[in-house]
C-alpha cells in the first residue's frame, strides 16, 4: 500500500510541478501571454451597452486560440478598413457581432475591408462602414442600426448573422461581459424594451429573460467557490477551468442560459421587420464555416430573413465544402475565411449600388 500510494504521490508532483512552474514563469512574463481583453476597445454606451472607444487601437491576442489581429477603430468607433474612398463614394453600412467586427485579423483583413477594396480595384469606390461589434444581439444591432441610419445615410445595410445570434436576444447580461444590454419582450404583436438604460456590472452576474409561464427577467451572481476562488484571483490557469467549474461543478450553475429556443424565433422575425423599417435597403447574410451545413444555422438565417421581408445574400457556394476558413479552438473566421466572404459579398453587390 505504501509503495502504491508513493507512487501517486510522485504522479501528482510530476503534474504539480510543471504547472506551478509554467505559473512563476508566465507571472515572470505577463505580456507574452496575455490575451488583450475585447474590453479595451469598449466605452459605456446607456441605450446600447457598449461600442467601440472612438480612436482606439490595439493587438487583440491569444495564444490559446491562435489569433493575433491589429485592431483600431476610426474618429467614430468604427473599425477601420484600411481605405480612404472618395467623399462622394456610395455607402454601405455592414452591422453584426464578432464575425464582423473581425478582430481575430487586421484591420484590412476583415470581410467589409475586403469588400470595400474589390469595388475600389474594379474602379467604383465605396465607403464601408464596418458598425461590427463583439458580444452584440440582434437587438443591439436593430437599435445601432436606428442610430446610424439617419447619420450615415447609406445606399444599402447589411447585417451578417452569427451562431449565437438567438441565444443574444434573451440574454440581458452575460458574465462574460462587462455591461448589460437592451433586451426586448413581445406582447401582442409588439416589441417592449427592457434594460435601457443598461449598466455596467460585475461578471459574475448574470440576467435573461425565461418565457416559462409567462416572460420575465431573471438574475443572479454566480460565485467560484473553494479552491477555484483562490484560483481565479491567483492563477493564469483559471480560465481554463472557469467554464468547466461553472456548468459542471459549481452550485450555482444553474446561472447558464436556459435558452427559450421557441421565443427566441419567434422574437427575432420582429427584430429583423423592425431593423428593415429603418434601413428599407436592409439586406442579410450569415456566417458559415464551410460550404456545407453547419453550426451557424445558416439556412435557418436564411429562412428566418424571408419570414420578415429581408433581402438574403448567399455567399455559401464560395466556400469550400472541404476548406479550412476558420480559427479550430475560437470558430471566428480565419483571414481566409474574411477574404472569401468578402470576395462573395461583392459579386452579390457590385450591381446593387
Amino acid at each position: 500500500m505504501a509503495q502504491l500510494v508513493g507512487r501517486f504521490l510522485r504522479g501528482l508532483l510530476t503534474i504539480i510541478l510543471p504547472l506551478a512552474l509554467a505559473e512563476a514563469t508566465i507571472k515572470m512574463f505577463p505580456a507574452q501571454d496575455a490575451e488583450s481583453a475585447e474590453s479595451k476597445f469598449w466605452t459605456y454606451d446607456a441605450e446600447l451597452g457598449w461600442f467601440h472607444v472612438p480612436g482606439s487601437k490595439g493587438t487583440f491576442h491569444s495564444r490559446q486560440h491562435g489569433y493575433k489581429g491589429e485592431v483600431s477603430f476610426d474618429e467614430q468607433g468604427f473599425r477601420s478598413t484600411g481605405g480612404q474612398p472618395p467623399a462622394n463614394a456610395k455607402k454601405i453600412l455592414i452591422v453584426g457581432d464578432s464575425t464582423t467586427v473581425g478582430q481575430e485579423v487586421d484591420d484590412n483583413e476583415t470581410y467589409p475591408a475586403v469588400l470595400e477594396r474589390s469595388f475600389a480595384e474594379a474602379g467604383k469606390p465605396v465607403k464601408v462602414y464596418n458598425a461590427g461589434v463583439r458580444g452584440y444581439g440582434a437587438d443591439q444591432v436593430y437599435l445601432l442600426v436606428k442610430r446610424l441610419v439617419p447619420r450615415l445615410k447609406p445606399d444599402l445595410v447589411l447585417y451578417m448573422f452569427s451562431d449565437n445570434d438567438f441565444p443574444d436576444v434573451v440574454t440581458v447580461k452575460n458574465r462574460h461581459r462587462l455591461y448589460s444590454k437592451p433586451a426586448f419582450f413581445l406582447e401582442d404583436g409588439k416589441l417592449r424594451p427592457t434594460n435601457i438604460p443598461a449598466g455596467k456590472f460585475d461578471l459574475e452576474y448574470f440576467e435573461y429573460i425565461d418565457c416559462e409561464g409567462g416572460c420575465r427577467t431573471v438574475s443572479g451572481q454566480a460565485k467560484a467557490g473553494g479552491a477555484f476562488a483562490w484560483m481565479r484571483k491567483h492563477s493564469f490557469f483559471y480560465k481554463y477551468f472557469e467554464d468547466f467549474y461553472y456548468v459542471k461543478l459549481s452550485p450555482t450553475a444553474s446561472f447558464e442560459q436556459k435558452v427559450d429556443n421557441a421565443y427566441a424565433e419567434r422574437l427575432f422575425p420582429y427584430l429583423l421587420a423592425e431593423m428593415k423599417k429603418e434601413a428599407p435597403n436592409l439586406y442579410a447574410t450569415s456566417f458559415t464555416e464551410n460550404g456545407g451545413p453547419n453550426r451557424g444555422g445558416y439556412d435557418y438565417s436564411w429562412e428566418t430573413a424571408k419570414k420578415s421581408g429581408v433581402r438574403f445574400l448567399d455567399i455559401r457556394p464560395k466556400f469550400e465544402l472541404t476548406g479550412h476558413y476558420i480559427y479550430p479552438v475560437d470558430g471566428h473566421w480565419t483571414e481566409k475565411g474574411h477574404r472569401v466572404a468578402g470576395e462573395a459579398l461583392y459579386g452579390l453587390l457590385k450591381d446593387k449600388l
